[in-house]
C-alpha cells in the first residue's frame, strides 16, 4: 500500500522536545510522492512551520495505526492561501464531502463567536 491509498493517516510531528505529536488526518494525493490535507484551524499544524519533518502511517478512523503498513517519512509545508491551497481544499472537498463540510461549518461557527480561525492546508513530500 502507498500512503496516498490510505483514507486515514497518522501524522507525527517532532516540534516539541517532550513528546511527538500525533494527529489523524484524511489525505488526498497531489502527485506521485506528494499528499495533502486541510485543517480548519492553523494552530493545529503551526509547529510544522518550524519543524517540518513528519512520519506518516496508515490508520483506521479512530487513529489506531495499521501495524502491517510501513512508516513513511516526509517534509511538510503549511499553506494558508494560493493556488496549491485551493487545489488541496478542492480535492479534500471532493473526496471527503461530508467530513470537510462539517469542519467548514465548525470553522464558520467559531468565526461567528468572535474567534477567527485561519484554515490551512499541509502539503507533504514523501521522502521514504
Amino acid at each position: 500500500m502507498r500512503v496516498a491509498d490510505a483514507e486515514y493517516v497518522l501524522v507525527t510531528s517532532y516540534a516539541s522536545r517532550d513528546e511527538p505529536d500525533e494527529q489523524l488526518h484524511q489525505i488526498v494525493q497531489l502527485a506521485e510522492n506528494t499528499i495533502g490535507f486541510w485543517v480548519n484551524d492553523l494552530s493545529k499544524v503551526a509547529d510544522l512551520e518550524t519543524a517540518p519533518v513528519v512520519s506518516l502511517r496508515a490508520s483506521d478512523k479512530r487513529g489506531r495505526p495499521d501495524l502491517g503498513e510501513p512508516v513513511w517519512e516526509g517534509r511538510a509545508q503549511v499553506l494558508t492561501d494560493g493556488e496549491r491551497f485551493d487545489e488541496v481544499r478542492r480535492l479534500v472537498e471532493q473526496k471527503y464531502s461530508l467530513g470537510s463540510g462539517l469542519d467548514e461549518l465548525m470553522s464558520r461557527a467559531k468565526g461567528l463567536l468572535g474567534r477567527t480561525p485561519t484554515e490551512a492546508v499541509v502539503v507533504i513530500t514523501i521522502l521514504s
